[in-house]
């Protein structure tokens, strides 16, 4: 009897205790957590007693947001604020309990990638826009004279056939060249906005000479600082028969 009695007691003893097991709710005057190992609380801090009859490993993991500033609540003698400092004051419990601030740094905006040089080609009438690459596409006498202007610029110089109609001379002529002329300058102000320290070259035939010319006219009225970055000279070259054409060919300064 004596034996069932103490069996008795000793089952209802144990009934009678409270097992926090790791995963369970917890609760302390600085808060409520979860009980986790020491090692397992990597965005809170811990906290001693609130897990009963648990391994000494095994505490009250509680996580919050600090009282005045953004930021976390961690124990700096375990956890350390990785991209952030520690703030005193702004946390429950010990000294050790302090404000985890990260600092935001604001997203740098990606620099473009400028070239020394950016050569500009523009057809002529009803010269079409065709090629395997960018010289190419500005049709022959640009091409020409851009390909020998290239054998003196520097490497990374990169070329744009610009992307006009250059109608055939007709009642969309003009159309064509007032849009051209709107583009071009539209293209070399951003170019410049981009890449302040740029070179730009300008080349044009025929309708793309009365485009080149508008643009650098326009520019130099309205924009003058984008202008200042573009080399250009003028010329008038004769074509074999009677048609008088213009050319404009960049002048290396």
């Amino acid at each position: 009897m004596w034996k069932q009695n103490l069996f008795s007691l000793v089952l209802a003893t144990l009934a009678s205790v409270s097992w926090a097991a790791p995963g369970d709710v917890c609760r302390s005057s600085l808060g409520s957590g979860t009980c986790k190992s020491t090692g397992s609380c990597p965005t809170g801090f811990t906290v001693r007693g609130a897990c009963p009859n648990d391994p000494a490993d095994i505490r009250c993991c509680i996580q919050t947001a600090c009282k005045t500033n953004t930021g976390t609540c961690l124990d700096k003698s375990i956890t350390p604020c990785r991209g952030g400092r520690f703030e005193a004051g702004h946390c429950p419990g010990s000294t050790n309990i302090q404000c985890c601030i990260r600092d935001t740094a604001p997203t740098p905006t990606p620099t473009p990638k400028c070239p020394t040089s950016w050569v500009i080609g523009v057809r002529g009438s009803g010269e079409s826009l065709t090629g395997a690459n960018e010289i190419e596409k500005m049709r022959a006498t640009v091409s020409a004279y851009v390909r020998e202007a290239a054998a003196a610029l520097p490497t990374d110089t990169e070329y744009l056939s610009l992307r006009y109609a250059a109608a055939p001379v007709g009642p969309d002529h003009l159309t064509s060249q007032q849009a051209g002329a709107e583009l071009l300058r539209t293209v070399i102000r951003a170019c410049v906005s981009a890449c302040p320290n740029i070179r730009i070259g300008v080349m044009g035939y025929s309708q793309g000479a009365h485009v080149v010319n508008d643009a650098l006219s326009y520019l130099s009225r309205n924009t003058p600082s984008a202008l200042e970055r573009v080399r250009a000279g003028y010329y008038r070259l004769r074509t074999p028969g009677p048609i008088l054409r213009s050319l404009i060919i960049w002048v290396l300064r």
